[in-house]
This record gives C-alpha cells, sequence and structure tokens, in this order.
C-alpha cells in the first residue's frame, strides 16, 4: 500500500445514535463536505471507514481542511497520511512527519491507538517512534512531554491500514445543517442576533432570515450590513439558493412614535416584529422564531420576556437568552462571527420601572392600529437574494450573472 495523503474528518455527536440514524446524518456530512469542497474547484472522493469519514483527492490539503472544519456536524479535522499496518513503515512515516513539525528546543508526545489484533501494542509503537525521533533530533533541544507538548504525533492502527498526522482542527459540531427543519430568524447586525442563528444552525435547524428593515435607525443599522453578515455565515452552508426577507419597518417605528410612551416603545417594537415573524412562519410552515435576546438585554427581568411573547402563537428560542456578554463575544469569535467594529450586542430594551400588563399593550397597539400597518408592511417586503462571501468577487466578474450563480 502506497501512503496517501487525505483529510480525516471525525463527525459529531454520531456515536451515541443508533446505527440508521447515524447512517443518516453521516451521509449527510459526506454530502455537505463535497458541495463545499466542489465549490472551491476540488473533486473529492468521499468515503466512511473506520467510523471516520475519508476525503482524498484533495489538491489543497490545508486549505481544503479549514473548509471542511466549517462544516456543521463535523467534530474535528486531520490531514493525515495513510500507510501501512507494517510496524517499521509506520514508525519510519510517524518520524518523517514529526521531524517535519517539531522545532528545536521543543516539546512533543506520541499517542498511539490500535483497532484490531498485531503483534505490537500501542505502546510500542509510542517507544520507538519517540525513541527515534530523540535519536536523530540529537544536538536540537528537543523533549518529551507528555502532559503538554507543542507538538502532538498521532499513530491510528486500523484493521487494514494506519493514519498519522499531527494536527487536530476544531470543527463546529453539532448536527448537520437543514436536518431539523426551518426556523425563522430575526436577523439583524447586532452580535447575539448572529451567534443565535449560527447556534439554531448548529443544531441542524434550516435558517430563514427575515430583517425590519428600520427596527435599529438609531445605530446606523442597514441591509447591507445585514447582507454581509449573511454572506459570511452562508459561505459555508451547503445550500445553493437563499433569500432574505426584508421587511419595510420605518413606518411601523414612527406609529410606535404616536403612542407617546418612549418607555414602552422597546417592548412594542420587539412584539411587533414578532408578530410579523409569526405570520411569516405560518406562511411558510416553519417551526419557530430565532432571536438574539437575553436577559442581559432586559435587566434581568424575564417578565418582559413574556409580554413581548403575549400573543405570539409560535415557539420562540432565545438560544443566548442565560449568556453575558463576555460569553457571547467568546463564542462568537471561536464562530468567526466577531468584529470589533461591529461588536453592538443585542436590542437594548430596557426594564420599566412600572408593571406594565399584556393588556395594556394590547390596548395601546389597538389604539394605533398596529394590525393593519403591519400587514401593509408585510405586504411590502422584499426577497433579496444572498450570496456567499466566497462568490462576490465572481459574481462581480461575471457582469449580469447574478441570479444563475447564486450559492445558498
Amino acid at each position: 500500500m502506497a501512503d496517501q495523503e487525505m483529510l480525516l474528518v471525525a463527525s459529531s455527536e454520531t456515536t451515541l445514535k443508533s446505527s440508521p440514524v447515524r447512517n443518516l446524518l453521516e451521509r449527510r456530512v459526506m454530502k455537505h463536505l463535497r458541495i463545499i469542497l466542489s465549490r472551491h474547484g476540488e473533486k473529492p472522493s468521499i468515503t466512511r471507514k473506520h467510523g471516520r469519514i475519508v476525503v482524498m483527492n484533495i489538491v489543497d490539503m490545508s486549505g481544503s481542511a479549514v473548509l471542511a472544519s466549517k462544516v456543521f456536524g463535523v467534530a474535528s479535522v486531520m490531514q493525515a497520511i495513510q500507510t501501512t499496518m507494517d510496524m517499521n513503515t509506520i514508525v519510519d512515516q510517524a518520524v518523517e512527519l514529526g521531524l517535519g513539525k517539531i522545532k528545536p528546543d521543543s516539546t512533543f508526545a506520541v499517542k498511539a491507538r490500535r483497532l484490531g489484533v498485531h503483534s505490537f501494542t500501542s505502546k510500542d509503537l509510542e517507544n520507538m517512534i519517540g525513541s527515534k525521533i530523540l535519536e536523530v533530533s540529537a544536538g536540537r533541544g528537543v523533549r518529551v512531554d507528555l502532559k503538554k507538548p507543542e507538538t502532538t504525533i498521532y499513530v491510528e492502527v486500523k484493521e487494514d491500514c494506519t493514519y498519522v498526522f499531527t494536527e487536530r482542527i476544531e470543527g463546529p459540531g453539532g448536527l448537520p445543517y437543514g436536518c431539523q427543519g426551518s426556523v425563522l430568524s430575526l436577523f439583524s447586525e447586532s452580535l447575539n442576533s448572529r451567534l443565535s442563528t449560527w447556534l439554531l444552525m448548529k443544531r441542524g435547524a434550516r435558517i430563514i432570515p427575515l430583517y425590519c428593515d428600520g427596527e435599529s435607525l438609531d445605530r446606523g443599522t442597514s441591509r447591507e450590513n445585514v447582507l454581509r453578515w449573511l454572506r459570511q455565515i452562508y459561505s459555508t452552508l451547503p445550500v445553493r439558493k437563499s433569500t432574505l426577507i426584508i421587511v419595510p419597518f420605518k413606518d411601523v417605528l414612527k406609529r410606535l412614535e404616536d403612542a407617546q410612551r418612549p418607555d414602552l416603545v422597546p417592548i412594542l417594537k420587539m412584539h411587533a416584529m414578532l408578530m410579523i415573524a409569526g405570520s411569516v412562519v405560518k406562511e411558510m410552515s416553519a417551526l419557530g422564531i430565532v432571536t438574539g435576546e437575553t436577559l442581559t438585554d432586559l435587566a434581568y427581568d424575564i417578565e418582559r420576556f413574556v409580554q413581548v411573547s403575549s400573543g405570539v402563537n409560535t415557539p420562540i428560542y432565545r438560544p443566548v437568552i442565560g449568556l453575558e456578554k463576555d460569553e457571547i463575544k467568546e463564542l462568537a469569535k471561536r464562530a468567526s462571527l466577531y468584529d470589533e467594529s461591529c461588536a453592538y450586542y443585542g436590542s437594548g430594551i430596557q426594564v420599566l420601572s412600572a408593571k406594565i400588563t399584556f393588556g395594556v399593550i394590547h390596548d395601546i397597539e389597538s389604539s394605533l392600529g398596529m394590525s393593519s400597518i403591519l400587514e401593509t408592511a408585510l405586504a411590502m417586503r422584499e426577497i433579496v437574494p444572498i450570496v456567499p462571501q466566497e462568490q462576490s468577487e465572481e459574481l462581480q466578474e461575471s457582469q449580469g450573472e447574478y441570479g444563475s450563480r447564486l450559492v445558498q
């Protein structure tokens, strides 16, 4: 068997599933990997073997490993070399790979494991590889550190081949995109909104983004910023056509100001957005609404969630509800959703000094004729294509071939 370079992909949350469910989820991950890699010019051969997804026939291994690590349902990606089960060959291959990664005056470790029956143990492999690396690296200050090594050489011996690699790229985990039905996201440029949308995608939800244009005029929110973030998020999704629903919201905000209750406007605004989203959810047979609301926004007043949700006859998902701003920031960084220049977090709903019942809110909305103006706003909605980030330059060069080359 000739040595071959490949990507090993560990899928997420499949080991505890039944065999039929595991097969279904892993086939979805394989399909999504093929779509994402093919979008970047690769023609991969993807199979399942030894509990891993094996991706071969890749030209740009490093770039493809990074792309694969963005796919939902992927736990980790390893750029590995496949070799034989002969112990001397394994040792030579592991030493060669390790010497190319281990820097002078640094530490390393070897971690080996086996599947099946072999004439050697995992400890035998670790000792032989480690000893040979130390021998070849004499005088370079290379040391073994089994607790916190700077370089780790992994060896996985299977029943018919061996994989050797030195790095793991962490994936998002979760479930394959689209395997849990559709939900509508009240999307804006806020960090909370971006992260909450991403988290539902991670749990397998297909997202229908809806933007209320004008809902944050005081913060300068624009559809261009919303589309920019959606392009980035959709750039690693295995979908071919995607759209953003834009509902004009400026007239709604003007009508709310007529109530002359500035203390209630944030709650009335959020309730109006949820009512609009609820109507679209019903039209599209979606399974609920995603928002970026948190208890931090509401100054820890859970009662406000009840008020803004009243009358909305569809489930509302708030995945970041209990997170502090620092926690949201760290999660957003891990998901490549953080931008220091655009780190506005949430809706800014404030606690009211007096107790306000939903009956009072309903009476105010009735006096303002909100039902009619929301119907008008919905009737004027726009459907705007989302172009994933890596497609933008190609589309600009296509001189008008915008519609024919959309990727969702």
